[in-house]
């Protein structure tokens, strides 16, 4: 295995392990925003593929903030970097929940970037 191979692994191991150790202690709660069902299923599929690098929540971990980069990433790039990977980021091309909901993950990162949603579980709709 090469270096660059080997050091996404370690990354990738370290913040499952990081993700882990902190779940119970993140502030998990469940926040009564009301969000439409594409927006829920994004909230479910982000915090399951990413959450352990970049947050249940977006908002970062050992991976950056998405609240913030969502801000100048058109939904594109946004799915150009997760279908291929950036740099540390592994690609989730092989992924079907990760790219069938792809857009789903776009809106709910908007909606906690414009402050439309707060940090923690959103209500699931109803």
């Amino acid at each position: 295995m090469n270096a660059a191979k080997l050091s996404r692994y370690v990354v990738l191991v370290v913040g499952l392990v990081i993700s882990a150790a902190g779940y119970a202690s993140n502030n998990a709660t469940h926040i009564s925003d009301q969000v439409n069902k594409a927006i829920f299923q994004g909230w479910q599929v982000f915090s399951e593929a990413c959450g352990s690098c970049h947050g249940d929540f977006g908002q970062g971990k050992i991976a950056p903030d998405l609240t913030q980069q969502i801000k100048t990433l058109s939904e594109e790039d946004f799915t150009r970097i997760v279908t291929n990977g950036k740099g540390l980021m592994p690609p989730w091309k092989a992924n079907q929940e990760v790219m069938h909901n792809m857009r789903n993950m776009y809106r709910y990162l908007k909606a906690r970037s414009n402050g439309v949603l707060q940090e923690g579980i959103p209500m699931k709709p109803r």
